[in-house]
Order: C-alpha cells, then structure tokens, then sequence
C-alpha cells in the first residue's frame, strides 16, 4: 500500500518509548512545538498531546518548560520591562522589589563555589587528562588539591 502525503510512520511502543525523551527534551529545553515535532519525528499530534500532559504524579512538559524558561536573565529582563512601564507613567503590573530581591537571592547563590561541584569537575578532567598525558596529570594533581583546599576554606568562612 502505498503512502500518502501527511501519513504518519508506524512507529512500535519499544520506538516510542524510546524516542519521547527525546521529544520531551526538544519542547522543554529547546523550545520545539507540538507541530513541529510531529513534522520532524512523524508521531501524531496526538500522541504528543498525551505525552505534553504527563502521567499521573508527573510535572507536564509545559510546567518542566517553564521552569527552563524561568532563569535569571529572564527574571532581570522582567525587572527591566517593569521599570520601562514605570518610567513611561504607567501603573507597576507587579511587585518589582519582590523580584529584585529574588533576584539578588539567584545572584549570591551563583556566587558561591560549590565544593563537591569543583571536585567532580576536576575529578572528571584529572580522568580525561591522563587518558591524554598522565606526567601533565600528575602536575595538575597537585594543583586541583591546593584548589579544593582553598574552596573549601572559602566555603568555612
């Protein structure tokens, strides 16, 4: 039989299975639409509009999309806006200092170094290093401790 314009492919539950996460990842993270992933991957809308809703206990793909969307460049650019309304003698539409002060919260955090964060990172090229050279790695070795050392004294403080 032959197919038809617009037919989609007949995809197995182990297919599916397998390709969702990924569908879920190009609506969430990079900002996909149902349409667009229906055209890409050849699943039916409606099976995308099941998946976008989540099973039962489950975050909804446009709930985990909004958490994604909600950074603190999109937070500062609200800030921003809210002070263009303002400035151009409009009411305020939020409360502006309870974003500012979130704001200022998002800030001190991604200030702070994270120790176990440095130390898997450093962990992790220390292993990618001496696939590539192990006396550099050795060198290196000495350094992430003083590092680590110095973070952690940081951290204490």
């Amino acid at each position: 039989m032959a197919k038809k314009a617009g037919d989609k492919k007949e995809w197995t539950r182990a297919e599916l299975k397998r390709i969702k996460p990924i569908c879920e990842d190009m609506f969430v993270n990079k900002g996909y639409t149902l349409t667009q992933l229906a055209s890409e991957w050849e699943v039916s809308e409606q099976t995308l509009v099941k998946w976008k809703k989540g099973e039962s206990g489950e975050k909804s793909w446009d709930e985990k999309r909004s958490f994604v969307m909600l950074t603190p460049l999109k937070l500062k650019e609200l800030l921003l806006n809210e002070a263009l309304t303002i400035s151009e003698g409009k009411e305020s539409t939020f409360n502006a200092d309870k974003l500012s002060k979130i704001i200022a919260a998002i800030d001190r955090i991604d200030k702070r170094i994270n120790p176990r964060i440095v130390i898997n990172v450093l962990k992790d090229f220390d292993k990618w290093m001496s696939d590539i050279d192990p006396a550099i790695c050795v060198e290196f070795l000495k350094f992430h401790k003083l590092y680590i050392q110095e973070v952690i004294s940081r951290e204490q403080q």
